[in-house]
């Protein structure tokens, strides 16, 4: 597993994102698009990795496993887990629910409130403990603006780049798992 100090060294790096839950960066491997690196070197500690790629891949299921929602909502899956450090695809977008939250009535996406909708509709019933923080981590990153979902006009779907989980849903998941 590779460390973030070998990336950065390789990649020749430059901070993009002074982030509290971690520093991020921007880069282009060879024969790809762009990537972002998320370092787990704030608040999202360096030996829970693996636990948020779990998380984010768990949190993809359950919104693939809803016919209705899956017509909504697209959640990226990390493409690496070092030691310390994450890989995301990298999206520039201006429509992300932080930014449309301060939009005008009439351009906000009609979308926006139809995805709200399924989403209240689905949660609050959770089946375990997994489940439950799976909903509390959608409602962060769906109902709660948010920099990292963003509405991808081209297939009327709200893309969820970096789910919003915190250092304690990565520590309760794992106590859960190991428990």
């Amino acid at each position: 597993m590779q460390k973030f100090s070998d990336i950065e060294k390789k990649y020749q790096l430059r901070i993009f994102s002074r982030s509290i839950r971690g520093y991020m960066y921007v880069f282009k491997p060879d024969l790809q698009d762009y990537m972002v690196i998320r370092h787990f070197n704030g608040e999202l500690k360096p030996n829970f990795t693996q636990v948020f790629a779990e998380i984010v891949e768990r949190i993809n299921q359950w919104v693939t496993s809803n016919k209705l929602l899956r017509e909504h909502v697209e959640v990226e899956l990390v493409r690496e887990v070092g030691e310390d450090f994450i890989i995301l695809p990298y999206h520039k977008s201006y429509s992300t629910l932080s930014a449309i939250e301060q939009w005008d009535e009439d351009l906000i996406p009609e979308e926006l409130e139809t995805m709200r909708k399924i989403l209240r509709s689905e949660i609050g019933n959770p089946g375990n403990e997994k489940e439950k923080i799976i909903e509390e981590i959608l409602v962060r990153s769906l109902l709660e603006p948010s920099g990292k979902t963003w509405f991808y006009e081209k297939i009327n779907k709200f893309i969820v780049s970096e789910p919003r989980i915190t250092q304690e849903h990565l520590e309760k998941w794992s106590k859960i798992s190991n428990g």
